[in-house]
Protein backbone atom coordinates (compact mmCIF):
# COMPACT_ATOMS: atom_id res chain seq x y z
CA UNK A 1 0.00 0.00 0.00
CA UNK A 2 1.28 3.28 -1.21
CA UNK A 3 2.07 6.53 1.92
CA UNK A 4 -0.79 9.04 1.61
CA UNK A 5 1.87 11.38 0.90
CA UNK A 6 2.40 11.96 -2.60
CA UNK A 7 6.22 11.29 -3.97
CA UNK A 8 7.79 11.67 -7.43
CA UNK A 9 11.05 9.80 -8.05
CA UNK A 10 13.74 10.71 -10.49
CA UNK A 11 15.93 8.91 -12.85
CA UNK A 12 18.27 10.91 -14.49
CA UNK A 13 19.78 8.28 -17.19
CA UNK A 14 21.63 10.40 -19.59
CA UNK A 15 23.15 8.53 -22.84
CA UNK A 16 26.74 9.70 -22.48
CA UNK A 17 29.37 8.34 -20.01
CA UNK A 18 33.12 8.27 -20.16
CA UNK A 19 33.93 5.42 -17.64
CA UNK A 20 31.39 3.24 -18.65
CA UNK A 21 29.84 3.93 -21.86
CA UNK A 22 26.07 4.18 -22.20
CA UNK A 23 26.37 3.50 -18.52
CA UNK A 24 22.88 3.24 -17.57
CA UNK A 25 21.96 0.51 -19.70
CA UNK A 26 24.45 -1.81 -18.95
CA UNK A 27 23.87 -5.05 -17.51
CA UNK A 28 24.64 -6.20 -14.12
CA UNK A 29 23.38 -9.62 -13.12
CA UNK A 30 21.31 -9.94 -15.89
CA UNK A 31 19.42 -6.65 -15.50
CA UNK A 32 20.52 -2.63 -17.21
CA UNK A 33 21.16 -0.66 -14.33
CA UNK A 34 18.71 1.63 -15.21
CA UNK A 35 15.98 -1.38 -15.04
CA UNK A 36 17.09 -2.31 -11.86
CA UNK A 37 16.52 1.76 -10.52
CA UNK A 38 12.97 1.60 -12.10
CA UNK A 39 12.33 -1.79 -10.76
CA UNK A 40 13.18 -0.07 -6.39
CA UNK A 41 11.02 2.73 -7.60
CA UNK A 42 7.84 0.70 -8.85
CA UNK A 43 8.81 -1.53 -5.19
CA UNK A 44 8.91 1.56 -2.64
CA UNK A 45 5.56 2.10 -0.53
CA UNK A 46 6.64 5.74 -0.79
CA UNK A 47 6.76 6.74 -4.81
CA UNK A 48 3.56 7.36 -6.15
CA UNK A 49 4.79 8.56 -9.71
CA UNK A 50 8.00 7.59 -11.61
CA UNK A 51 9.90 10.07 -14.11
CA UNK A 52 12.71 8.95 -16.29
CA UNK A 53 14.96 11.64 -17.48
CA UNK A 54 17.45 11.11 -20.26
CA UNK A 55 18.30 12.47 -23.66
CA UNK A 56 18.81 8.36 -24.88
CA UNK A 57 16.34 6.65 -27.16
CA UNK A 58 16.97 3.50 -25.92
CA UNK A 59 16.50 4.74 -22.28
CA UNK A 60 13.37 6.33 -22.76
CA UNK A 61 11.75 2.66 -24.15
CA UNK A 62 13.04 1.00 -21.59
CA UNK A 63 10.95 3.48 -19.15
CA UNK A 64 7.98 2.86 -21.49
CA UNK A 65 8.00 -0.53 -21.45
CA UNK A 66 8.17 -0.67 -17.52
CA UNK A 67 5.00 1.80 -17.30
CA UNK A 68 6.74 4.37 -16.04
CA UNK A 69 6.73 8.51 -17.41
CA UNK A 70 9.78 8.85 -20.27
CA UNK A 71 11.09 12.32 -20.21
CA UNK A 72 13.21 13.48 -22.97
CA UNK A 73 15.46 15.79 -21.54
CA UNK A 74 17.13 18.77 -23.39
CA UNK A 75 20.69 19.07 -24.71
CA UNK A 76 21.55 21.49 -21.94
CA UNK A 77 20.91 18.97 -19.57
CA UNK A 78 22.87 15.91 -21.04
CA UNK A 79 26.54 17.59 -20.67
CA UNK A 80 28.86 16.01 -19.28
CA UNK A 81 28.63 19.27 -16.63
CA UNK A 82 24.99 19.13 -16.06
CA UNK A 83 23.69 19.09 -12.61
CA UNK A 84 21.45 16.23 -11.34
CA UNK A 85 19.48 19.27 -9.56
CA UNK A 86 18.85 20.56 -12.12
CA UNK A 87 17.20 17.44 -13.99
CA UNK A 88 15.41 17.14 -10.66
CA UNK A 89 14.13 20.34 -11.38
CA UNK A 90 13.25 19.98 -15.17
CA UNK A 91 11.42 16.76 -14.20
CA UNK A 92 9.19 18.55 -11.70
CA UNK A 93 8.14 21.27 -14.06
CA UNK A 94 7.79 18.94 -17.58
CA UNK A 95 5.61 16.40 -15.47
CA UNK A 96 1.90 16.37 -15.89
CA UNK A 97 1.84 14.23 -12.65
CA UNK A 98 2.53 16.89 -10.55
CA UNK A 99 2.28 18.30 -7.79
CA UNK A 100 3.80 16.51 -5.36
CA UNK A 101 4.99 16.61 -1.64
CA UNK A 102 8.34 15.06 -1.87
CA UNK A 103 10.62 14.24 -4.82
CA UNK A 104 13.54 11.26 -4.95
CA UNK A 105 16.41 11.22 -6.39
CA UNK A 106 17.42 7.54 -7.60
CA UNK A 107 20.70 7.34 -9.38
CA UNK A 108 20.57 3.84 -11.66
CA UNK A 109 24.45 3.74 -10.43
CA UNK A 110 23.49 2.23 -7.16
CA UNK A 111 22.22 -1.29 -8.14
CA UNK A 112 22.19 -2.49 -4.94
CA UNK A 113 20.45 -0.22 -3.47
CA UNK A 114 16.76 -2.03 -2.31
CA UNK A 115 12.95 0.04 -2.43
CA UNK A 116 13.44 -0.58 1.52
CA UNK A 117 16.58 2.13 1.07
CA UNK A 118 13.91 4.70 -0.59
CA UNK A 119 11.26 4.05 2.09
CA UNK A 120 13.66 4.39 5.04
CA UNK A 121 14.70 7.59 3.50
CA UNK A 122 11.70 8.86 3.10
CA UNK A 123 9.93 7.55 6.68
CA UNK A 124 13.07 9.35 8.00
CA UNK A 125 12.20 12.85 6.21
CA UNK A 126 8.78 12.81 7.17
CA UNK A 127 8.95 11.50 11.09
CA UNK A 128 11.63 13.78 11.87
CA UNK A 129 10.42 16.72 9.95
CA UNK A 130 13.15 17.22 8.40
CA UNK A 131 13.31 18.93 4.74
CA UNK A 132 15.66 16.18 3.59
CA UNK A 133 16.96 12.84 4.13
CA UNK A 134 20.36 11.40 2.02
CA UNK A 135 22.06 8.20 2.06
CA UNK A 136 25.49 7.92 3.99
CA UNK A 137 27.92 5.18 4.39
CA UNK A 138 30.62 5.38 6.75
CA UNK A 139 34.11 6.55 5.14
CA UNK A 140 36.92 4.44 5.20
CA UNK A 141 39.73 7.05 5.88
CA UNK A 142 39.61 9.97 8.18
CA UNK A 143 41.32 13.31 6.78
CA UNK A 144 42.83 13.19 10.11
CA UNK A 145 45.37 10.75 9.29
CA UNK A 146 45.94 12.43 5.85
CA UNK A 147 48.94 14.20 4.51
CA UNK A 148 50.04 16.73 1.40
CA UNK A 149 53.19 16.65 -0.08
CA UNK A 150 54.99 19.48 -0.63
CA UNK A 151 56.76 19.84 -4.34
CA UNK A 152 60.00 18.96 -2.69
CA UNK A 153 58.91 15.93 -0.74
CA UNK A 154 57.98 16.84 2.64
CA UNK A 155 54.77 15.80 4.50
CA UNK A 156 52.29 18.08 7.02
CA UNK A 157 48.85 17.10 8.12
CA UNK A 158 46.05 18.18 6.27
CA UNK A 159 44.20 18.66 9.05
CA UNK A 160 46.03 20.89 11.47
CA UNK A 161 45.84 20.00 15.13
CA UNK A 162 47.29 21.00 18.76
CA UNK A 163 46.32 17.68 20.14
CA UNK A 164 46.89 15.14 16.42
CA UNK A 165 45.15 12.18 16.65
CA UNK A 166 46.80 8.61 16.03
CA UNK A 167 44.78 5.83 17.16
CA UNK A 168 42.10 5.02 14.45
CA UNK A 169 39.49 4.41 17.37
CA UNK A 170 39.85 8.07 18.66
CA UNK A 171 38.54 9.54 15.33
CA UNK A 172 35.25 10.68 15.30
CA UNK A 173 33.18 8.84 12.45
CA UNK A 174 32.80 10.61 9.34
CA UNK A 175 30.12 9.85 6.44
CA UNK A 176 29.78 10.24 2.52
CA UNK A 177 26.56 10.42 0.52
CA UNK A 178 26.99 7.25 -1.31
CA UNK A 179 24.94 8.42 -4.24
CA UNK A 180 22.22 5.91 -3.49
CA UNK A 181 19.08 7.86 -2.25
CA UNK A 182 18.38 11.80 -2.01
CA UNK A 183 15.12 12.73 -0.77
CA UNK A 184 13.63 15.88 -0.17
CA UNK A 185 9.80 18.15 -0.29
CA UNK A 186 9.99 19.94 -2.72
CA UNK A 187 8.92 23.54 -1.83
CA UNK A 188 12.43 23.27 0.05
CA UNK A 189 13.85 21.92 -2.90
CA UNK A 190 13.10 24.86 -5.29
CA UNK A 191 14.71 27.21 -2.49
CA UNK A 192 17.96 24.43 -2.92
CA UNK A 193 20.68 24.32 -5.07
CA UNK A 194 21.20 20.98 -3.82
CA UNK A 195 19.97 17.70 -1.62
CA UNK A 196 22.34 18.68 1.68
CA UNK A 197 21.91 21.73 4.19
CA UNK A 198 22.36 21.90 7.53
CA UNK A 199 18.65 20.50 8.03
CA UNK A 200 19.42 17.70 6.33
CA UNK A 201 19.20 14.23 7.80
CA UNK A 202 20.87 10.66 7.02
CA UNK A 203 20.17 7.37 6.54
CA UNK A 204 23.10 5.20 6.47
CA UNK A 205 23.85 2.02 4.37
CA UNK A 206 26.16 -0.92 4.87
CA UNK A 207 29.24 -0.50 2.70
CA UNK A 208 28.72 -3.39 0.76
CA UNK A 209 25.61 -1.57 -0.41
CA UNK A 210 26.89 1.36 -1.28
CA UNK A 211 29.20 1.14 -4.34
CA UNK A 212 28.17 3.39 -6.98
CA UNK A 213 29.46 2.58 -10.77
CA UNK A 214 32.08 4.77 -12.26
CA UNK A 215 34.25 2.17 -14.12
CA UNK A 216 34.24 -0.87 -14.82
CA UNK A 217 35.76 -2.35 -12.15
CA UNK A 218 32.99 -1.25 -9.99
CA UNK A 219 30.26 -2.96 -12.55
CA UNK A 220 32.13 -6.15 -12.34
CA UNK A 221 32.05 -5.88 -7.92
CA UNK A 222 28.28 -4.94 -8.75
CA UNK A 223 27.70 -8.42 -10.60
CA UNK A 224 29.79 -10.45 -7.97
CA UNK A 225 27.48 -8.69 -4.95
CA UNK A 226 24.32 -8.89 -6.53
CA UNK A 227 24.81 -12.74 -7.73
CA UNK A 228 26.42 -13.32 -4.01
CA UNK A 229 23.15 -11.43 -2.94
CA UNK A 230 20.15 -13.57 -5.52
CA UNK A 231 21.94 -16.98 -3.91
CA UNK A 232 21.96 -16.07 -0.45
Amino acid sequence: MKAQVKVAAVIPARGGSKGVPRKNLRLAAGKSLLLRAIEHCLESKFVSHVIVSSDDPEALLVAARQGVEALERPDILSSDDAKSIDVVYHALSETSAGPFDYVVLVQPTSPLRRALDIDECAKICIESHADSCVSVVRADQSPHLMYEKSPDNFLSPFIESDSPVFRRQDLPSLYLANGAVYFARCDWLARQNGFVSKDTVAYEMPKWRSIDIDDESDLTMAELLLSFESNS
